[in-house]
C-alpha cells in the first residue's frame, strides 16, 4: 500500500499491486488492474519511487519471505538455524 494525494490535498492510499499503468499527463494518472484511474499529485517519478520502496520493505518482511523446499517451519515461520 502506498500513500498519495488526490489534486485537492486528500490523501489516500492505494493498493500499489493494482496499479497496471502510470502515466504523466501532465498530471499523474495511474490506472489500476480494474479500470480505475486515479490523478494524484505525485509525480510519475515520486509514485515510482514510493511502488519500489513498498516492493522493498514487503520482500524484506520475514513474515512474506516465500520459504524454499525442506525448510524447517514453527508456527507458520521459518526457523533461522
Amino acid at each position: 500500500m502506498i500513500n498519495l494525494s488526490h489534486l485537492d490535498g486528500t490523501g489516500f492510499v492505494l493498493n500499489a499491486d493494482l496499479i497496471e499503468l502510470i502515466e504523466a499527463k501532465p498530471d499523474t494518472v495511474i490506472t489500476t488492474t480494474s479500470g480505475k484511474h486515479f490523478i494524484v499529485k505525485e509525480s510519475l517519478a515520486d509514485v515510482v519511487s514510493r511502488i519500489i520502496d513498498y516492493q522493498r520493505t514487503v520482500r524484506q518482511s520475514p513474515e512474506n519471505r516465500v520459504l524454499r523446499a525442506g525448510e524447517p517451519v514453527e508456527g507458520g515461520r521459518q526457523v533461522d538455524g
